[in-house]
């Protein structure tokens, strides 16, 4: 009696060798699993870095952040001071400034008690 041959579907094919991953392949995997908690990010978007804001005008700061409980700010090393989710954004009404040279940082606090700070961004209102 002959014995008939008969094709492997690719399934079968794939199953009977073993899927081989290359040493880059590797590596990209593991930098994958470890910047997962870099994707957080609080941004100050206005003003814009050494903007000059006029006097008397009053000012709204804008921040971008990753998802988040709260945002806060801090003007030249002050207290922090809680700002308003709207439209996408973190808001804080800075009202009431004197003429002057301006340091200000954002901090965000996540649900799981983790926080980030943003760069600082200088402005000064004249």
């Amino acid at each position: 009696m002959r014995k008939i041959k008969t094709k492997k579907t690719m399934a079968e094919k794939s199953e009977a060798k073993p899927v081989k991953v290359s040493k880059k392949q590797k590596t990209e995997k593991k930098s994958v699993e470890k910047t997962t908690a870099a994707e957080d990010f609080i941004n100050i978007d206005f003003p814009t870095n050494n903007e000059e804001i006029p006097i008397g005008t009053g000012y709204t700061i804008r921040i971008s952040a990753s998802l988040c409980e709260t945002v806060q700010i801090s003007v030249n090393d002050g207290e922090w001071m809680e700002c308003r989710n709207a439209s996408g954004y973190w808001w804080f009404d800075w009202d009431e400034v004197e003429p002057g040279k301006y340091k200000i940082y954002a901090r965000m606090k996540k649900a799981d008690g983790t926080e980030a700070v943003s760069k600082r961004r200088l402005c000064k209102i004249a």
